[in-house]
């Protein structure tokens, strides 16, 4: 499912798009390393995700990922 993830970087707000759970995360990540604030995830149907909730979609998106490039 594909994300958006939100946040406030140098008193500006940015949305960026992640079309996997890996990369929301891995964008949540940049971003805090970056220094944002207010970092949240929405779903692209409205559902806003408790970073926690978006780390286990990444860990179960994994193998399955994996796996497809392998096929």
């Amino acid at each position: 499912m594909p994300y958006n993830v939100l946040c406030t970087l140098d008193d500006k707000a940015s949305i960026s798009f992640a079309p996997t759970a890996t990369d929301a995360l891995k964008l949540v990540q940049s971003r805090q390393d970056a220094g944002a604030i207010d970092i949240g995830v929405v779903s692209t149907d409205g559902a806003r995700l408790p970073i926690e909730r978006l780390e286990g979609l990444a860990k179960n998106e994994a193998p399955t990922v994996q796996a497809s490039v392998r096929g």
